[in-house]
């Protein structure tokens, strides 16, 4: 069977080449590595649907979803209407982009189906495999009292909620440098209560008040204005249901994800609006007469092909340096430490980007721009952190998986369901990624802990069932 995909899409890139080719078509080489480029991001689905293994949760699909929303869909567009987000043009530095998006790919797909990543899963330590039911009360009530005491705070010292939302992009933006710390409580910690009470659900009453407790949860966080605040607990829910109750097939998933990633989508803009023309964003009128207005706008919320394009024209012409990631690791090292407590900590990664390539492209400030995974790898190592880089995540991704398949208890699964949102973001941001996730899962580990009975086996995993009988 895997001959013939990959003899289908060989003959599809031919294809491709050849009515290039006969029909005169523009950008000939960018539409061939396009081509390719999605052909090899569609095998490990056909792949895996034909054998009847796909699993939609699989952090190789959750990764590679929104991977080809920013590196193929939005590319394809482009070549095919000749309009761009950002305004560039179509050329070699795209064309590069585009065999950079390639390589990567072909890397993560090597590192997933590594052998290292099952050692790597076995080195990873066991979950708790019970919860307390009365320490799990009590850390319902004191999430959810941290958080609303954190949410009340972080309005108090932005000048309120009315003056917050009236201002909240300059907010977004670098006003809340500084109130991580509170903003981290007010979302992340405050949906741990909500996710807990569903897993722990038995009837419909319980269903009942874990979802109230859900969409008050959810307030905070929309009204911040982050998306990963609103992602995680609805990743978390989906991933329990979809692992614990049942799984999701095609078309379920379909009504499920295709409402959610609208939502996410629509809402990036409708946080954004009004600051389109401040931001310098030039969306041309004859593109969005072609594919709609609404349309045009929701899909390139994920351009990371331009993203590329732009860098590569940077480091060409201007000579751009590379970062060797030492300012991503200091980063990361002092993410938890509030900038009130250290006012010389490193600027943000998105500051640092955007000052040093979209200065001119966004005239009123750049703290909004993402580098996408591709172009992070590529600022920091050039084309050996791609490889590199996205080999190792895809290590991590299947590591992860096979981890959480070992034990699959709730601990386990609710872990996996923070990496799952993670792994997503990570195609966006890898830093912003890692330095949002990486408190999240230090505080989930706590809490799991605290949770769980002061004696209990951690070196393996029971049933399921058996597990949530002690729940």
């Amino acid at each position: 069977m895997r001959f013939y995909v990959l003899a289908l899409a060989a003959c599809a890139m031919v294809g491709v080449a050849l009515a290039s080719w006969i029909y005169h078509v523009e950008h000939l080489v960018s539409w061939t590595l396009w081509g390719l480029l999605t052909i090899v991001w569609l095998f490990p689905f056909v792949e895996d649907l034909s054998l009847r293994r796909f699993d939609l949760f699989e952090l190789k699909n959750v990764f590679l979803v929104y991977y080809g929303l920013q590196f193929v869909v939005w590319t394809g567009i482009v070549l095919a209407t000749g309009q761009t987000r950002w305004n560039i043009p179509v050329d070699v530095y795209f064309d590069e982009g585009i065999l950079m998006s390639l390589v990567g790919l072909v890397a993560f797909i090597i590192g997933y189906r590594s052998i290292f990543a099952q050692t790597v899963s076995r080195m990873l330590p066991a979950p708790p495999r019970q919860w307390d039911p009365l320490r799990c009360r009590v850390a319902i009530i004191v999430c959810s009292i941290l958080g609303i005491i954190a949410f009340y705070q972080l309005m108090n010292v932005v000048g309120g909620m009315s003056a917050y939302l009236l201002d909240r992009e300059t907010f977004r933006s670098g006003g809340l440098v500084g109130k991580s710390y509170l903003v981290k409580t007010a979302t992340f910690v405050l949906s741990i209560p909500a996710v807990l009470m569903y897993s722990r659900s038995r009837t419909r009453r319980d269903l009942g008040w874990a979802a109230v407790v859900f969409v008050l949860g959810l307030i905070p966080a929309v009204i911040i204005g982050f998306r990963t605040a609103i992602l995680f607990p609805i990743f978390q829910v989906l991933v329990y249901y979809h692992y614990v109750r049942r799984p999701f097939t095609i078309r379920v998933a379909t009504l499920v994800f295709v409402p959610v990633f609208t939502f996410m989508a629509v809402f990036g803009l409708w946080r954004n609006v009004g600051d389109l023309d401040a931001l310098g964003e030039d969306l041309s009128f004859d593109t969005q007469s072609k594919v709609g207005d609404a349309l045009f706008r929701l899909l390139s919320r994920s351009h990371g092909g331009e993203i590329l394009a732009i860098i590569n024209e940077k480091v060409d012409t201007e000579g751009v340096p590379f970062a060797w990631g030492l300012d991503s690791a200091i980063e990361m090292a002092t993410v938890v430490i509030p900038r009130d407590w250290y006012p010389d900590k490193i600027e943000d990664v998105s500051f640092r980007f955007g000052r040093t390539f979209f200065s001119d492209l966004i005239p009123r400030g750049s703290g909004g721009v993402s580098p996408t995974v591709i172009g992070e790898l590529y600022w920091n190592f050039s084309w050996p952190g791609i490889f590199g880089g996205m080999w190792l995540i895809g290590v991590f991704c299947h590591a992860v998986y096979l981890w959480m398949k070992a034990h699959r208890n709730l601990s386990a699964i609710m872990v996996y369901g923070v990496l799952a949102s993670y792994v997503f973001f990570l195609v966006e941001a890898p830093t912003v990624a890692t330095d949002s996730y990486l408190p999240n899962i230090v505080i989930l580990v706590v809490v799991l802990r605290l949770i769980s009975p002061i004696k209990v086996a951690l070196h393996s995993s029971p049933a399921l069932v058996q597990q949530r009988s002690h729940v």
